[in-house]
């Protein structure tokens, strides 16, 4: 339970009737605040739904990340002493290039409105980056963006996409999100993928296919893989008539795996080998 959960007033409602009522109701309550401070709170008073976000900007040489909390409900945010905020980037070949984990003081959020919790800055080369940023209590959000230098020489992040994920904190045991094992795509253009993970059962695995002009538009990212007995299964199906997702033979693809807990490392990235169509 985080050290500031009673920031939370529960709302008392106003009690009438026999005294003999009143001395019942006044003891039921005392009950729980004689064994235990963690009363449950009325669904209109518990705060759930916090929501992640980066705003990616670019300089002359730098590209600055901020890391960003919003409170889409009705009802104030009362503020965390003890919001351990954890970010991370990765480059397309899977190499950790930055790693932020810190405690913070989250102050109070309205509703529908944001808070910048920190900033970044990173002098990048080209290419897709995946960013993780969440609070495992929280959940969080996973970040692919593109970067490429303009003719001035200026990095400029020219697509992005995001991923929310949910609270999810899978121990000290569990370092990573398992392995891809293989990728096949049929005839008609479905994509069959498959993978193993240390992660528990009824949790999600996210696979992302990309290249190094960013995500496969035509892939699913983004969509929650359960895993059962440290296995998994994503197959695409591809509508009748539509040839599936379409993969060139020269073009280098790869697919990654993340997971719910962003505190762990994802997947090493599985190099996806396209086949000739038949008969060539």
């Amino acid at each position: 339970m985080k050290a500031n959960s009673n920031l939370i007033n529960a709302k008392k409602s106003p009690l009438s009737g026999s005294i003999f009522i009143i001395g019942l109701v006044l003891s039921l309550v005392a009950l729980p605040l004689a064994g235990c401070s963690g009363a449950v709170q009325p669904e209109d008073e518990v705060f759930t739904g916090q929501e992640f976000s980066v705003d990616l900007e670019t300089t002359e040489d730098q590209v600055r990340a901020n890391l960003i909390v919003s409170n889409p409900g009705d009802t104030e945010f009362p503020g965390d002493f003890e919001f351990y905020g954890v970010a991370r980037l990765w480059n397309q070949a899977g190499e950790k290039s930055s790693f932020l984990a810190d405690t913070y003081y989250l102050s109070p959020i309205g509703p529908e409105d944001s808070r910048v919790v920190t900033s970044l800055n990173w002098s990048i080369d080209p290419g897709v980056y995946f960013l993780t940023w969440g609070e495992p209590e929280y959940g969080g959000v996973i970040t692919i963006f593109v970067l490429e230098n303009m003719l001035s020489g200026a990095p400029e992040v020219v697509r992005s996409f995001a991923i929310q994920t949910k609270p999810a904190d899978y121990g000290p045991n569990i370092s990573n999100a398992g392995m891809v094992k293989s990728f096949s795509q049929l005839e008609d253009g479905s994509i069959i993928i498959t993978g193993e993970t240390p992660i528990p059962d009824q949790n999600c695995v996210f696979p992302l296919l990309y290249s190094r002009e960013g995500l496969v538009e035509s892939f699913p990212a983004g969509e929650c893989v359960p895993v059962a007995e440290g296995q998994w299964l994503l197959e695409v199906n591809a509508p009748p008539g539509s040839g599936g997702i379409q993969l060139e033979q020269d073009q280098s693809y790869q697919i990654i795996v993340f997971s719910d807990d962003l505190t762990i490392d994802p997947s090493e990235p599985f190099e996806v080998l396209i086949s000739p169509p038949a008969g060539e």
